[in-house]
Order: C-alpha cells, then structure tokens, then sequence
C-alpha cells in the first residue's frame, strides 16, 4: 500500500469521525426517541430502506478504513490527484451539517415529523434554503466516494440522500405548509430547495 493511500484514508477516516461526532452530538440533543427515529407519516418500507442503505454505506467505509481489500469489489479507477479533491466537498458539507444542526437544536430528526411546538426556522443555513441538511448529507457522500474511490461505500449514501431528496422533501413541505400557512409558503417563494435562488456571496458583498 503506498503513502498516498495510507494519508487519503487517514483523512476520510478523521472526517468520518468528525461528521459521526457531530451527527451523534445533535441526536443526543434532540433526545433518541422511537419518533426521532421513525414516524407513521412516513411509509416503514422507504423508512427501512434509506436507513440501510446509510448503515450499509457506513459499514463499508469502516471495513475498508480496518482493510480496504475486503471492499476491492466495489473500487473505482479514480486518480489519486482527484481523489485528493473529494476533502472539499467533504468538509463543507460537515460544515453545512454542522450549521444546520446549531440552528435546528433539539428540533432535529430523523423521521417524517414535527415535534409539539415546532419552531419555524429561517437562521443559519436556512435562510437562503429549504433543505440544508440533505445539500450537506450528499456534499459528505460525495467527498467518501472520491477520498475511497469506492462505489459502494459512496454510491450507497449518494441513493439513500437522493432517494430522500426527491421523495420525502414534497412531504416535508406539505407538512409544513399545514401547520405554517402562508408563512412557509412566503419562505418558500424567498428560498431555494437545496441551493440558494441567489448569489450568497453577492448578497453579502452588497450588504456591506
């Protein structure tokens, strides 16, 4: 094995760890109850399946940090200058993560749900879009898949979050259009779904 590969996976390692940590941190906020995991709203069936595809993408990535041959199968042929490229998107979508979190606070779920009182956010990463979790959950996958040039390991997350971004934010925003109204609808026409409907950096230049 040579040294490149040895640092690329000590990196996607320590990233790992940081985007775990951070993820854990915010479900013990939030408290890891039966709903923070899974509500009826939501069929089990879907449920089940993006969590086993994270968990299964998760799992691969642990194996192949312990003994990377053990996922040779799933290996892609990407040069070790690209791979190197995959710590951006990595690190900023921790970042988004992390943000997100701050914000969201106890509010953060797993499940299709609002807690009792629900606070209707528009700080932080949600002020230019509706969904930036899922922008930050595919940034990571993205950065795993070029750091391991592994498909497994990075096609699983990348399908869990697609499938999610495309079948459970249409519900999402319903749910919030229920019990926000006009409010949401109003964020809504302001916002983008996953990327912002302006500049950000724009924005910022000119506010100065």
């Amino acid at each position: 094995m040579t040294s490149s590969e040895i640092l690329l996976r000590a990196v996607l390692g320590l990233l790992f760890l940081v985007f775990s940590g951070v993820w854990l941190a915010g479900a013990l906020r939030a408290g890891l109850s039966r709903r923070f995991l899974y509500a009826s709203r939501e069929s089990l069936g879907f449920a089940l399946l993006i969590r086993g595809l994270v968990l299964s993408s998760a799992g691969g990535l642990l194996g192949y940090l312990y003994h990377p041959e053990c996922l040779h199968w799933a290996s892609l042929p990407i040069p070790v200058a690209i791979r190197w490229l995959g710590v951006v998107p990595a690190a900023l979508g921790v970042g988004i993560f992390t943000a997100t979190l701050k914000v969201l606070g106890p509010q953060f779920s797993t499940s299709l749900a609002l807690r009792d009182n629900h606070e209707f956010i528009t700080a932080g990463p949600y002020k230019w879009v509706r969904h930036p979790m899922y922008l930050g959950y595919q940034l990571v996958w993205l950065g795993f898949l070029l750091l391991s040039a592994n498909g497994f390991i990075g096609g699983a997350g990348i399908l869990a979050f697609g499938l999610v971004m495309f079948y459970r934010t249409p519900q999402e925003e319903a749910m919030m259009r229920e019990v926000f109204a006009e409010e949401y609808v109003g964020y809504c026409q302001k916002t983008g779904k996953f990327f912002p409907k302006r500049c950000v950096f724009s924005k910022v230049t000119r506010s100065r």
